[in-house]
């Protein structure tokens, strides 16, 4: 069966089973790599478990419906080590195994490799990283693109790992996108083919039809948007974090409270997802999570961002999350 492998910082490599090509997930997860050693996550998305290699007692079979889809996972300890999660839902099936399953399980397992995965997005420049965290649809990829277009360095877009040591690594290594994302990078806009314009107007266009509900994202490899090749890393100097207000406005906030509010935006995250991760990971959470996320910010420079809560994103936002610490 053909198989694909991918590395998550710092290391962890998730092994993907599948007939075919795969789209979204190669997007997401980079160049495919050697596996070195055994995979702490395989994602099958082609075959049942072997009921004769895995007793009965010892598998689980979990199924749900995300935004009206309806999905299945059986969840099951390899031999070798690690965890099997067989995917057999047949609609949308590499998006919601995406979703449903490799993203809280990588959550689970990074935590033992002291990282938090958040949600967010991460460039550097002259020599550090900025972190752009906030709720889904608040502008976050938008402030990223205009930042790299004024000279920064992509790390990662939509989920990160924050590091207990202080560093920022990408989780996710497309770039998320939605039809307004790209108003303060022109440039990127202009490399952009006919195919991937259309999709994006696609997205619009059912955001609109479900009022909301559905705000499908088109990804993005950051080849076909930025010249240069993406920061493996960085050293966390600043975070924002973005919100509603009537005004712009930036204000600093204390490290300790900025790492609850991510603490809240990934509990509410994995509600919204579900939390196949409870199966395959061993360290304590969200306790653990808390804690690693506050040792990450440690000494950081923290600040909330209002934005206005209707219309575009002001330019002047931009220019607040690059401009000098005060």
């Amino acid at each position: 069966m053909p198989s694909h492998s991918f590395t998550i910082p710092p290391g962890l490599v998730v092994t993907v089973l599948a007939g075919g090509r795969l789209r979204l997930l190669s997007h997401c997860l980079g160049d495919e790599a050697p596996a070195a050693g055994e995979p702490a996550l395989v994602l099958d998305l082609v075959s049942p478990i072997d009921r004769r290699a895995v007793p009965a007692e010892r598998e689980q079979t979990v199924r749900g419906v995300y935004k009206a889809m309806p999905w299945t996972c059986r969840v099951s300890p390899r031999a070798e080590g690690g965890w099997t999660l067989a995917f057999r839902s047949p609609l949308y099936r590499e998006y919601l195994a995406l979703h449903i399953a490799l993203l809280p399980a990588l959550r689970r397992m990074l935590l033992d490799r002291a990282v938090a995965m958040t949600i967010g997005a991460a460039f550097a420049r002259d020599g550090d990283a900025t972190v752009i965290a906030g709720r889904t649809g608040h502008g976050k990829t938008s402030l990223l693109l205009g930042a790299i277009e004024r000279g920064a360095t992509l790390i990662g877009d939509e989920y990160i790992g924050l590091h207990e040591n202080g560093e920022v690594t990408p989780i996710i290594r497309s770039l998320a996108l939605r039809h307004a994302t790209l108003a303060f990078a022109p440039r990127a806009l202009e490399r952009l083919n006919a195919r991937r314009k259309a999709s994006l107007r696609l997205a619009r266009a059912a955001t609109f039809v479900t009022r909301g509900f559905l705000q499908p994202l088109v990804h993005v490899p950051p080849g076909e948007l930025i010249d240069h090749a993406p920061a493996g890393s960085g050293r966390v100097r600043r975070l924002f974090w973005l919100e509603d207000g009537d005004t712009l406005h930036r204000e600093a906030m204390p490290s300790g409270e900025a790492a609850e509010q991510l603490a809240t935006l990934q509990t509410l995250h994995d509600v919204a997802y579900g939390d196949l991760g409870a199966f395959v990971g061993n360290a304590p959470y969200p306790e653990r999570w808390r804690e690693v996320a506050a040792r990450a910010l440690d000494g950081v420079a923290c600040y909330r961002l209002s934005l206005p809560s209707r219309g575009d994103i002001p330019v002047e936002a931009l220019d607040c999350v690059l401009e000098p610490d005060r």
